[in-house]
């Protein structure tokens, strides 16, 4: 996902000049997301206020994966446009009824980065930008936390950072006991850091530095995440804490330098993560150098597919031939399939990469995120 504002002017001239088509197979989207604006602000949505898009709230879908006996819900995010104004809804698919509900939408001029369910499935914390006009913090990305059943607005869960700062991607603890999120320092494009908060009242604290994408074990005690310490992006292993980090080591004839969104497989002893498929590279074009665009460091900008490794390294296999934007998986509750987001839309496979089938074919061709409740 993108996090270098002067990107966003790019962003904002790529998508105003490029079309997008959904395909099951292949990509064609060639956007990304801005990141801008969203907050706690007097903003009415629940049900069926959603915005007119292609699945807007208060929707039914046709149920085109009743052969995979799937429960459950899936919580994600969604790009819309209204009244010529780029929204984002956090939306809830029912698989059992097909059903869409929105839970919110963001007022005109806000954004939500991403959206994570906490581990009992009542609130939901968004990486959430108030517009310029807010009252409060506004236009300052940080975290949010709101009932899951959408009964009140967004409210402020942690303080914000300086105004050149912002707080991304978070992700509960298994235990609920932390938040972790990652900070992002406009100012100098390659400085992350992976912070947490204890849940409810805790302080922010540092976990890792030059780091983003924190991911928890299935068992709570380890820590997953892209770094960029060696000036390309690779992936490190720590405890939950940050103690004893240590790279996943790749071997083998391709090794990418673009790789984002790691987590834990079903037995903590792989990793998923999504990578560009051989020969696809980032090389900055005469547009990304004319707006100081010269790394691809999570910005979403790079066609990918899914790959795995196993937690003591080794060769990456690859799962999938997605070739899609802004990849980002959650298991299922009984850890039999994952949930695909990616900028086409959202696909359900099995752990070793096959049987691709989408449930949702449209979320705005955005990076977003994906939860999967009971």
């Amino acid at each position: 996902m993108s996090k270098n504002p002067v990107a966003l002017c790019y962003i904002i001239v790529f998508l105003a000049l490029c079309g997008c088509s959904i395909n099951t197979v292949q990509s064609t989207i060639p956007t990304t997301a801005p990141t801008v604006p969203s907050q706690l602000i007097n903003t009415p949505s629940s049900g069926t206020n959603g915005g007119t898009s292609s699945l807007p709230g208060g929707t039914t879908i046709p149920i085109t994966w009743g052969n995979l006996d799937l429960t459950g819900k899936l919580v994600y995010t969604a790009a819309v446009i209204q009244n010529n104004q780029l929204l984002v809804n956090v939306q809830i698919l029912d698989f059992t009824t097909g059903a869409i509900t929105t839970i919110f939408q963001t007022p005109n001029g806000a954004w939500v980065d991403a959206v994570t369910v906490s581990p009992d499935n009542k609130q939901l914390v968004l990486s959430y930008t108030p517009p310029v006009t807010a009252p409060f913090y506004a236009g300052i990305d940080t975290l949010y936390i709101m009932p899951l059943d959408g009964s009140q607005t967004p409210q402020l869960l942690l303080t914000p950072p300086p105004t050149n700062e912002g707080y991304f991607e978070p992700e509960w603890s298994p235990d609920g006991k932390y938040v972790y999120f990652a900070h992002f320092d406009y100012s100098s494009p390659t400085n992350y850091q992976l912070m947490r908060v204890a849940y409810p009242n805790g302080e922010a604290e540092k976990v890792v530095d030059k780091a983003f994408w924190p991911r928890i074990s299935n068992d709570g005690t380890s820590l997953v995440y892209t770094s960029t310490a060696t000036g390309v992006n690779t992936l490190y292993v720590s405890k939950a804490d940050g103690s004893g980090a240590h790279q996943v080591p790749l071997r083998g004839s391709y090794i990418p330098q673009v790789i984002d969104s790691p987590m834990f497989l079903a037995d903590d002893g792989s990793i998923l993560f999504s990578a560009p498929a051989f020969g696809l590279s980032f090389t900055p074009s005469w547009f990304d150098r004319l707006f100081g665009i010269t790394d691809a460091f999570a910005d979403g900008t790079i066609v990918s597919d899914w790959w795995s490794v196993p937690l003591a390294g080794g060769i990456p296999k690859r799962l999938t031939h997605l070739q899609s934007l802004g990849l980002f998986a959650r298991f299922s509750p009984d850890k039999k399939h994952i949930a695909s987001y990616c900028a086409d839309g959202i696909f359900i496979m099995n752990l070793d990469g096959t049987g691709v089938t989408q449930v949702i074919n449209y979320t705005g061709g955005q990076p977003g995120t994906v939860n999967w409740i009971p």
